[in-house]
C-alpha cells in the first residue's frame, strides 16, 4: 500500500512538472507575441524568455528542445498568421513547425551550456552571441525569414534602439536577450549572490552608458 502511494506521489510530480513546464513555454510564446506590433506590450519583449528558462532549467536536453520549440510554435503561428490569406493555411503551418525549430535548438544549447548552473557574466555574453549568431542564420541561410527578430519589437520605439548605429538590429537583439537574463538570474535560486552582484553592478555600468549614447543620439 505504502509502495503504491509512493509511486502515485512521483507520478503526480511528473505531472505537475510537465504542465507547468508547459505552461511556461505556452506564456513564454505569447509574450513574444504580444510584445510584437499592433499589440503594443513592446515591454514583454525584456522578460519574455523569462518563463522559458524556467521550464528548462532542470530538463534534460531534449525536453529542452521541446519546450524551447513549443514557445517558438505558439510565437510564429500568431505571428506569421497574416500569411494565410496570402500562401493559405497549410503552408504557414509547415512554415512555422520549421522555423519554431530555431527556438528549440536554442533551448536545447542553453540546457547544454547549463544555463541554470551559476549564471556568471561570461555565459551571459556567450548565450547572447549564439542567439544573434542565430539570427543572422535564420535571416540569411535559414530561409530568410529574419522577421520576429528580438529587435523588431522595438521598432516603435527609436530612442531604444540608437545602438542600431553601432552594430544594427543584431545588437539590440543581443541587450534584449541580456537584459532577459539578468532578469532570470535575479529570480533564480541558481546563482550565488556573488555572481548576482558582479552581473548587476556591470550591467548597470553598460546600460548607463549605451543609455547616454541613445540619448545623444537620439536628440
Amino acid at each position: 500500500m505504502e509502495d503504491r502511494n509512493i509511486l502515485k506521489n512521483s507520478k503526480m510530480k511528473i505531472f505537475l512538472r510537465i504542465f507547468s513546464n508547459l505552461a511556461l513555454a505556452l506564456a513564454s510564446g505569447l509574450m513574444f507575441e504580444y510584445a510584437f506590433v499592433p499589440n503594443k506590450l513592446f515591454f514583454f519583449i525584456f522578460f519574455a524568455f523569462v518563463p522559458l528558462l524556467f521550464a528548462i532549467e532542470k530538463e534534460k536536453p531534449l525536453s529542452a528542445f521541446f519546450y524551447g520549440w513549443l514557445t517558438g510554435f505558439v510565437f510564429f503561428i500568431f505571428h506569421y498568421y497574416w500569411l494565410t490569406t496570402i500562401w493559405g493555411m497549410k503552408f504557414v503551418l509547415i512554415l512555422v513547425l520549421y522555423i519554431a525549430v530555431y527556438y528549440g535548438v536554442f533551448a536545447l544549447i542553453l540546457r547544454m551550456l547549463k544555463v541554470n548552473e551559476n549564471v556568471s557574466l561570461k555565459k551571459i555574453f556567450t548565450i547572447c552571441t549564439i542567439w544573434v549568431i542565430g539570427e543572422w542564420l535564420r535571416g540569411h541561410i535559414l530561409g530568410g525569414y529574419s522577421t520576429g527578430s528580438l529587435a523588431h519589437a522595438l521598432f516603435e520605439k527609436p530612442l531604444l534602439i540608437q545602438i542600431s548605429d553601432l552594430g544594427g538590429f543584431y545588437l539590440v537583439s543581443f541587450f534584449v536577450l541580456w537584459i532577459n537574463l539578468i532578469i532570470y538570474s535575479i529570480l533564480t535560486n541558481a546563482v550565488s549572490i556573488e555572481n548576482k552582484k558582479r552581473i548587476i553592478v556591470f550591467s548597470m555600468i553598460i546600460f548607463s552608458i549605451l543609455s547616454i549614447y541613445s540619448v545623444i543620439q537620439f536628440r
